[in-house]
């Protein structure tokens, strides 16, 4: 088969924001009803067994709490990816600091971001009408930034957003054939994949191959 593929993804936040959710809805684990903080981090694993070779996702789940991200470097070491996530319900108060929290760790501690894959993850699109509760995250996000709006609760977008984060670490990584086997493997489209990125200067789910540019040909 080949040796194995393994990828680390950090799931970073503020509490509250529903990132173990979108983790166990990837992983078809229950999702609970109340609020449970997570302590520390707890790495879980998804694995795509293919013809030729077996990719490993090795999901670090944060807590939300900002002394543990000072404290703990190792959370930021030798990552593939990131998620950053806030609450599309409550976009003001969950995104205006998470990058600034977060991303000096990454460029510090990765040895920056542009070596692994950064996406703006916004939980509980079930609970927002996007073109009207996006407008605050303008304030807070770059047009270069690549957002993702998802639903751990109706599953909208989730497995598509951590497909994405594999494919995109496979094309990175100049595994072209393996991307390829992967994209075959799960049924979809390079396309498929790429347009759930938001287009945060029109407010409008786009196709964005320009502004994806880990996955050029």
């Amino acid at each position: 088969m080949g040796e194995d593929i393994d990828i680390k993804l950090v799931v970073l936040g503020e509490g509250n924001t529903g990132k173990t959710s979108l983790i166990n809805k990837f992983l078809g684990k229950e999702i609970s009803d109340s609020y449970v903080p997570t302590i520390g981090y707890k790495i879980n694993q998804k694995e795509y067994i293919l013809e030729n070779k077996k990719i490993r996702i090795n999901i670090w789940d944060c807590c939300g709490k900002k002394a543990f991200n000072e404290v703990n470097p190792t959370v930021y070491k030798n990552i593939d990816g990131a998620f950053l996530v806030f609450d599309l319900s409550r976009p003001e108060e969950t995104i205006k600091n998470l990058k600034k929290d977060h991303v000096k760790h990454l460029d510090y501690y990765a040895k920056g971001v542009e070596e692994g894959i950064l996406f703006i993850v916004g939980n509980k699109l079930d609970l927002v009408l996007v073109n009207k509760d996006l407008e605050p995250v303008k304030n807070y996000l770059s047009e270069d930034d690549l957002i993702i709006a998802m639903s751990a609760l109706t599953g909208e977008n989730v497995n598509e957003c951590f497909e994405l984060l594999v494919y995109t670490v496979l094309k990175q990584t100049n595994k072209d054939e393996v991307a390829k086997e992967f994209i075959q493997f799960i049924g979809k489209t390079e396309e498929e994949l790429i347009n759930q990125v938001i287009d945060i200067a029109n407010i409008d789910i786009l196709l964005l191959k320009e502004k994806v540019k880990l996955i050029e040909k």
